[in-house]
């Protein structure tokens, strides 16, 4: 019984709880620097936000329409695999499904927003994490991430044909307790479609209170902390993903296969808020400002050509999410302790 609970610990247990407790070797996570998430739910919704779609091949059409609500639904639970002072791995597995709702759907005459509306979009995707530590000074993060994105259900190909990678690597410095950066490179689907970027990682606290964290280009956000169960972060996140979807008629003027490539960046403002000792809520609310919502041939007949290009309008979105972080007390909750 006590082994069973102690491995239900270390499922909740993230790569920064563990790099924080090492004062010998370097790590990413600095001083005050919250405890990652092990498990976390969350929900989207972006609202109103009209869509223009303009047609890149000669045998579709142009046409606009209103998407009264754009629903994002994200499990995410980490797990250990290797837990050493120098080098910690861990693997997650992460399922999200994007929902479009379009205002009068019954006079949409459009077949791309007709596929869109009200089919859900799936990623199902798994994930690794290793934190090398060289010396005092430097360390290595890396990220390998598979996706499976589409409807991988309605097809008779393999499910390789599905698979979406991405790969990131950062060689760092940690200067002090308070200050630790690295330089890197990305390989995703941040901006819908794969491409590789430069990237620069750079976690701060000037004290207790402020701080903050990033990932340029994809992420900065400035952290303020005023008592232990009260968290409020402010800037902006970028995020992207593809899915392969298959015509759900068979008399389509669009191919019977193709890939949706989507890529935002939103401005927000949030506010976390512990509930009980490990369990806390999350409230976050601004502005999204989509970069490109198109439609792709998928390297079936054009060579990865776009079919049709859109752009959804900025719009504001809420997310509400809950999640779980390792704390003494969920330790001795589960009978292990130091």
């Amino acid at each position: 019984m006590r082994k069973f609970a102690l491995l239900s610990f270390l499922i909740l247990v993230v790569l920064p709880s563990v790099a924080q407790d090492s004062i010998k070797w370097a790590t990413p996570n600095v001083k005050y620097q919250p405890l990652g998430r092990g498990l976390d739910i969350s929900y989207t919704r972006i609202i109103n936000s009209d869509i223009e779609s303009e047609a890149e091949v000669q045998r579709l059409r142009d046409n606009e329409a209103t998407i009264s609500s754009l629903e994002n639904m994200e499990y995410d639970i980490k797990v250990p695999i290797m837990i050493k002072d120098r080098t910690q791995i861990l693997g997650s597995f992460e399922y999200t499904y994007d929902y479009f709702s379009f205002k009068n759907p019954e006079n949409l005459n459009y077949e791309f927003y007709e596929q869109l509306h009200h089919k859900h979009l799936r990623s199902r995707k798994l994930k690794f994490y290793m934190l090398h530590s060289l010396n005092s000074e430097n360390y290595i993060n890396m990220r390998v991430a598979a996706a499976l994105n589409g409807d991988v259900s309605d097809s008779n190909d393999r499910l390789y044909e599905f698979a979406k990678y991405s790969l990131s690597f950062i060689y760092g410095w940690q200067k002090s307790e308070m200050n630790a950066y690295g330089v890197g490179l990305y390989f995703d689907y941040t901006l819908g479609q794969p491409m590789i970027l430069p990237v620069f990682e750079w976690n701060k606290s000037w004290n207790k209170t402020w701080g903050f964290e990033s990932k340029l280009p994809g992420k900065f956000l400035v952290r303020y902390t005023p008592n232990d169960g009260t968290r409020v972060y402010g800037g902006y996140n970028t995020d992207g993903i593809s899915y392969r979807v298959f015509a759900a008629n068979e008399e389509t003027d669009i191919l019977d296969e193709y890939e949706i490539r989507r890529s935002d960046v939103k401005f927000m403002l949030s506010l976390e808020k512990r509930v009980y000792d490990f369990i806390w809520m999350g409230l976050e609310g601004g502005i999204n400002y989509n970069i490109r919502i198109d439609a792709s041939d998928g390297d079936k007949i054009y060579d990865e050509k776009e079919l049709i290009a859109s752009n959804l309008s900025p719009a504001p979105y809420v997310n509400v999410s809950l999640f779980v972080v390792p704390t003494e007390g969920l330790k001795e909750m589960f009978g292990y302790s130091k």
